[in-house]
């Protein structure tokens, strides 16, 4: 159903039959409802809820942060274009709703920034993983700083911008393309990451397994041995001594036709010997 919804919208920006508000406000739902799935798929599969700290914080990241900041970096690319191509004073109204997607912005990218480093503090990756992060990572960083640095100084700070909004679309479309080369580096980290703490929980619930089963044949065992170490006392199967001793207690003395001499130490035996004592 989504890719139906991008595909008409693909067909009518391409058509030119849908204005440039009425498109970017179907775009920036479409992306909205992609954001959202990503963000369910996260904890779909318990990303969000990993007990390792590193994951959790590279999982969020990724799957939430990071392409929320771009979007917004996006939303900025399109309304700072559409402002500068008035070659005017920016409207008051115009100009608060462009800063407070600014102040979105830099949050969400603050937001990233607070979560990279947290996964760097974690201390759980291998040198060569973490030299690959520590790039992408510093490569979004620079990015995100040059996409909020030309949104406000093309368009924000001057008083009547007079920046080529084709320019300033190009290089914001730059900044994003970088974003996502570097996004997707850390995606095949993180996906690598993830497939190796499969493994080690994969490696656990086997060992686990084992102990079970040990656990199980031990006890097993154990149930085999006492029921042999009662029968050795008893001398015989319970039935055959409640046999025994029913007879003797009738006054039966004489041995009964299936009976087998019992060990002299055992119950069974002290009754074959009180029985030819008697």
């Amino acid at each position: 159903a989504r890719r139906g919804e991008w595909d008409e919208l693909l067909a009518a920006v391409q058509g030119k039959q849908i204005q440039g508000p009425e498109s970017s406000a179907r775009h920036t739902a479409l992306i909205g409802n992609l954001l959202r799935t990503l963000g369910r798929v996260s904890d779909q599969w318990g990303i969000s809820f990993d007990p390792s700290s590193q994951t959790y914080f590279m999982g969020l990241a990724v799957t939430r942060e990071t392409p929320a900041f771009i979007e917004l970096m996006g939303q900025t690319r399109a309304r700072g274009a559409n402002l500068l191509s008035t070659k005017a004073a920016l409207d008051p109204a115009a100009k608060a709703r462009f800063e407070g997607l600014q102040t979105q912005m830099r949050s969400a990218f603050d937001d990233a920034s607070t979560l990279y480093q947290k996964v760097a503090d974690a201390g759980e990756i291998n040198a060569p993983s973490k030299t690959t992060l520590d790039a992408a990572v510093t490569q979004l960083r620079d990015l995100g700083e040059r996409g909020i640095r030309l949104a406000q100084d093309k368009v924000v700070a001057p008083e009547v911008p007079d920046y080529p909004p084709a320019q300033y679309f190009r290089e914001a479309t730059e900044v994003i393309d970088g974003m996502y080369v570097a996004l997707v580096q850390v995606e095949t980290l993180a996906s690598q990451q993830l497939t190796q703490a499969a493994e080690r929980t994969r490696n656990k619930a086997w060992g686990v397994l084992l102990s079970v089963l040990i656990l199980v044949a031990a006890l097993a065992w154990m149930g085999w041995y006492m029921v042999r170490r009662v029968l050795g006392e008893l001398g015989a199967e319970p039935a055959q001594l409640r046999q025994i001793a029913q007879a003797v207690a009738e006054g039966n003395l004489v041995s009964l036709s299936d009976e087998r001499a019992a060990d002299p130490g055992s119950v069974t035996g002290a009754f074959q010997a009180m029985r030819s004592q008697l």
